[in-house]
């Protein structure tokens, strides 16, 4: 590996369908490794550091990738968080107009079937499959447009051994 530097953009990968971090130079790799994966990649991390490749956390405000420094490489000199994250001036963006990543595009596809069969549901009479299958579609259409996920706020980011 010739890299001098390795820039791990930690964001999820529906940030990424947005904007993608450009390599400043050719001795610097960008990879991607969420936030919630680098407890399985903290060694093969902590492997590069201890060869001399400068490790950089980079999210999309310094907040996830200082927690990510604190909780996992607190004492590894040469892993740092990028300050300001992507806003960083030293930071160059290829911008992506509407992009939607997996999670998002699985929601639409939900989103269109729970709608046939809301269609579907004219023809049998059932009012209360009605109002429930309504409630769903606005449901997963929410977390669409805000880009969240309510199941992703309680399934646990790291594990401890």
């Amino acid at each position: 590996m010739n890299y001098k530097e390795i820039w791990i953009d930690i964001r999820d990968e529906h940030e990424l369908a947005e904007s993608q971090i450009i390599a400043p130079n050719d001795a610097t790799l960008v990879i991607n490794i969420p936030s919630r994966n680098i407890f399985a990649n903290a060694d093969w991390i902590k492997s590069m550091q201890e060869m001399g490749i400068k490790i950089t956390l980079v999210c999309r405000s310094a907040s996830r990738s200082q927690n990510v420094k604190q909780l996992y490489f607190a004492s590894d000199e040469n892993i740092v968080s990028l300050e300001g994250g992507i806003k960083n001036p030293n930071i160059k963006m290829k911008q992506f107009a509407g992009g939607l990543g997996l999670q998002q595009i699985l929601q639409l596809v939900f989103t269109v079937i729970l709608t046939c069969v809301l269609s579907a549901s004219f023809y049998i009479k059932i009012e209360q499959l009605r109002y429930i299958i309504v409630g769903i579609i606005f449901f997963i259409m929410y977390q669409v447009v805000s880009k969240s996920c309510l199941i992703g706020k309680y399934v646990p980011l790291t594990t401890t051994s």
